[in-house]
């Protein structure tokens, strides 16, 4: 009983740190993915993660980007509002470029944040780590590491992987597409829709065809995120603009 609770108590402290309740000011909106796998063609390789104010007052936020494994070719950048040059060592975002979050809000619209991989056709599995800081109090932070892999697929009865490209037209005015590949043997899944305030405003049922046409004239101007789930809780962000 003794050596169960010690495996309990530190498997809630591995949770507690990856959420982010340990920090005063801020907490993940959207838990973000720890591993994402993609083809080594492809020109970036994505990451989200929606970081929130859970205080009562204005914060200012900045991101330090840890290189855990970095393999060699590859490099790696990250936006939060703006995009700095590719790295492949660490980099912590400068003071002066900090966002800053109203109480309650989260890095999303203008202060949108993913880290992006450039593979650059080269195979193997990158690994970094995100955190972000309260400017002024770093020990004020959440964190996450994520895995990128840009591996040739094996097909195999089980894999459980789909493509899901980027919108078009951007901007949008009447209507957006949504392309996506299933592996043979996914469940096609629903594409969810929000607005950059975190408001679900529609959800889409896929079929097994590879395209979804999605009336956007009705939504008002501004920015929007795609999320597609599919195989069992895979998930992949795609974000789009709609302007009238």
């Amino acid at each position: 009983m003794k050596y169960l609770l010690r495996i309990c108590t530190g498997f809630i402290l591995l949770i507690l740190s990856f959420t982010g309740l340990r920090s005063q000011s801020l907490e993940f909106a959207i838990l973000p993915e720890t591993k994402i796998n993609s083809h080594p063609d492809s020109s970036e390789i994505k990451s989200f993660a929606e970081v929130r104010n859970k205080t009562n007052n204005p914060i200012r936020l900045k991101a330090k980007m840890t290189m855990i494994n970095l393999v060699s070719g590859h490099k790696v950048y990250f936006c939060l509002r703006n995009c700095f040059p590719p790295k492949t060592d660490d980099f912590e975002m400068p003071d002066n470029s900090a966002v800053t979050l109203a109480p309650g809000e989260s890095t999303i619209g203008d202060n949108f944040f993913d880290v992006v991989l450039v593979p650059n056709k080269i195979e193997g599995c990158t690994t970094v780590k995100m955190t972000f800081m309260v400017v002024g109090n770093p020990s004020d932070n959440v964190e996450y590491t994520v895995t990128f892999c840009s591996t040739t697929p094996v097909i195999e009865t089980e894999l459980e992987a789909f493509n899901f490209g980027e919108p078009s037209p951007i901007p949008a005015t009447d209507f957006v597409n949504f392309n996506y590949d299933m592996a043979e043997g996914i469940n096609p899944g629903e594409i969810e829709i929000y607005d950059n305030l975190g408001n679900q405003v529609n959800t889409i049922n896929l079929t097994d065809r590879k395209f979804v046409k999605y009336n956007t004239a009705l939504l008002p101007s501004g920015t929007y995120y795609a999320i597609i789930n599919a195989g069992d809780k895979k998930k992949a962000v795609r974000k789009f603009v709609v302007s009238h």
